[in-house]
C-alpha cells in the first residue's frame, strides 16, 4: 500500500511540474521579442522575422522551441482541440524554413497567418461557452493589434506580432492553470 501511495504521490508531482513547465514557457513566449531585441545588437528590426537575417540561430532554436511546446501540447493533450495545436506548431516550423525575403515570402506570410489566426479559431472554437467571451476578446485583441500595423499604419509588424503574441500567451498560462477552458 506504502508503494501505491508513493507512485501516485509522485504522479501529482510529476504532473505539477509539467504544468509549471508549461506555464514558464507560455510566459517565456512573450519574452521572444526582447530576446531577440538583445541578441541583435538592441535593434528592433520592422518585424519579428526579420531576426532571421540578422541572428538566425537565435532564431531558429528560439522557434523551434515555440513550434515544440505547442507540437508537444497538441500531441500530449488529450481532447477535442489536440489536433489544431499541431497545425499551430508546424506553422511556426514553416515560419522558420522559409523566410520573409523572396520566393519564401508568401509561404513565410502563409504560416505566420496559419499561426496568429490559427491560435484565435482555436480560443474561440474551442472554448466552452462560459469562458468564450474571454476567448473572443483576446482573439479581438489579436487582430486590433494587427490591424493596427496593416491597415491604420501606427506601427510596424514588429510591434503588432508582439502585442499579437499577449493574448496567446494570456490565454495559454489561464487555460495551463485551468482556470479558463
Amino acid at each position: 500500500m506504502n508503494w501505491l501511495r508513493s507512485k501516485i504521490r509522485a504522479a501529482k508531482i510529476d504532473v505539477f511540474r509539467f504544468t509549471e513547465g508549461q506555464l514558464i514557457q507560455y510566459v517565456g513566449f512573450l519574452l521572444i521579442p526582447l530576446l531577440f531585441w538583445a541578441a541583435a545588437g538592441f535593434v528592433i528590426y520592422d518585424s519579428i522575422s526579420e531576426y532571421a537575417l540578422h541572428i538566425p540561430l537565435v532564431f531558429a532554436l528560439t522557434l523551434g522551441w515555440v513550434a515544440k511546446l505547442f507540437i508537444q501540447n497538441g500531441y500530449v493533450s488529450i481532447g477535442r482541440k489536440q489536433w489544431f495545436e499541431l497545425i499551430i506548431g508546424w506553422a511556426m516550423v514553416g515560419l522558420i524554413v522559409f523566410d520573409m525575403e523572396g520566393n519564401t515570402k508568401i509561404p513565410h506570410y502563409i504560416f505566420a497567418t496559419i499561426f496568429f489566426e490559427g491560435s484565435v479559431f482555436n480560443m474561440i472554437y474551442y472554448s466552452s461557452g462560459r469562458y468564450r467571451i474571454f476567448a473572443i476578446l483576446f482573439g479581438l485583441f489579436l487582430n486590433f493589434a494587427m490591424a493596427g500595423c496593416f491597415i491604420w499604419g501606427w506601427y510596424s509588424i514588429f510591434w503588432a506580432e508582439w502585442i499579437g503574441m499577449l493574448p496567446i500567451s494570456v490565454h495559454k498560462s489561464l487555460e495551463t492553470l485551468g482556470i479558463i477552458d
